[in-house]
C-alpha cells in the first residue's frame, strides 16, 4: 500500500499496525451485502523504509501507474500487509477461520 503520513489512517497504522481488510462479492441493488460471501483478512501493516521497499514499490506502481506522481513525495511510504488469518463467511452456517500458513501457496 502506498500511504501518506498526512492521512489519519496512516497515523493510526504507525501507532498500531493491526488492521483488517474486508473483501465481499458484489450484490444486486436491494440485496443485503451481509448475505453475500465475504472474507476478512486480518494482519499487520508494516511500514517499509525507502531503502528496502523496491520490490513492493515496483509491484504497487505496476498495478497503479497513476500513483507514480505521489510515490516520490516525502510523506508517502510503502506499507506491506502481513496476513495472519482469514475469516471466511461463505453462506449460512459456512464459516471458517483459516491461518496464513494454511492459505500459503507453495
Amino acid at each position: 500500500m502506498l500511504l501518506s503520513a498526512l492521512a489519519q489512517n496512516t497515523r493510526n497504522l504507525r501507532a498500531d499496525g493491526r488492521c483488517s481488510l474486508l473483501v465481499a462479492s458484489g450484490t444486486k441493488p436491494g440485496i443485503d451485502p451481509l448475505t453475500a460471501p465475504r472474507v476478512t483478512l486480518s494482519g499487520r501493516a508494516v511500514m517499509l523504509t525507502r531503502d528496502s521497499d523496491e520490490a513492493e514499490r515496483q509491484c504497487m506502481l505496476s498495478r497503479h501507474p497513476s500513483s507514480a506522481m505521489y510515490a516520490e513525495f516525502g510523506d508517502f511510504a510503502i506499507f506491506r500487509f502481513e496476513l495472519l488469518e482469514a475469516h471466511l463467511v461463505a453462506g449460512f452456517g459456512r464459516i471458517q477461520t483459516i491461518s496464513a500458513r494454511e492459505l500459503a501457496v507453495n
